[in-house]
């Protein structure tokens, strides 16, 4: 599967160089030269699994992916998780995650949170690459963890009140608590996350006002974070 999704790329990249305007029909010679570019992919592939992070490279995964190598075998890039996304925020990977990596669907906050009541991707998923959960199971599944970048958040850099990540965390316990601290001109409420409860959804992220890089964000969950 992945060897005919490797060639119909080619295809498509290469069909302006190898088809001339008068000649639509692929030669003999333009056939063997697309077979001998899909095996050197096919080698990149092999080799990317060796350079590939365990934490897909810094990527977040889709709730309830597989393991990071697993999840890259299984997964067909059929986009099929991405266009049932309802907020937009599964993405195709480029490179973030190694040439094995390529094309498989990561989360992007800034784009599109992931929905804490939506189960569509895993449903979706043709091969399980994604798993199948149910609504409760998904509300307990962890993407990634949220950390707030405090030389830039407004409460904490600057002393100016800011609640917007811990307004739209959808954890009934809310996952951003609100702590005082003493600032230049006064005491300020303060987020800080909830390690416990956070799920890294990731729609703290998207909303936070901060640009252009947000204050907050979510990683993936690597062993330097929990």
């Amino acid at each position: 599967m992945f060897f005919a999704w490797i060639v119909y790329t080619i295809v498509l990249i290469m069909r302006p160089v190898l088809l001339l305007r008068n000649d639509m029909v692929i030669t003999r010679r333009k056939f063997l030269f697309l077979l001998a570019a899909s095996g050197a992919l096919v080698g990149f592939r092999r080799r990317g699994r060796d350079v590939a992070s365990p934490a897909g490279g810094g990527v977040v995964r889709p709730p309830a992916a597989l393991e990071e190598s697993r999840f890259v075998d299984r997964c067909v890039r059929c986009g099929n998780c991405m266009k049932v996304c309802i907020t937009n925020g599964l993405q195709p990977v480029l490179f973030q995650s190694g040439l094995a990596g390529v094309w498989t669907p990561q989360l992007v906050p800034e784009i599109g949170y992931c929905e804490y009541d939506c189960t569509l991707c895993g449903g979706t998923c043709p091969t399980g690459a994604i798993r199948k959960l149910t609504l409760d199971e998904k509300r307990k599944t962890r993407l990634g963890l949220a950390r707030i970048d405090e030389s830039i958040c407004k409460p904490w850099a600057y002393g100016t009140e800011c609640l917007v990540c811990q307004e739209h965390c959808p954890i009934a316990q809310k996952a951003i608590k609100i702590e005082w601290g003493q600032a230049q001109h006064g005491a300020v409420r303060r987020p800080r996350v909830d390690g416990s409860l956070c799920v890294g959804c990731g729609i703290c992220q998207n909303k936070c006002p901060v640009r252009p890089g947000r204050a907050i964000r979510v990683y993936p969950i690597t062993s330097d974070l929990t």
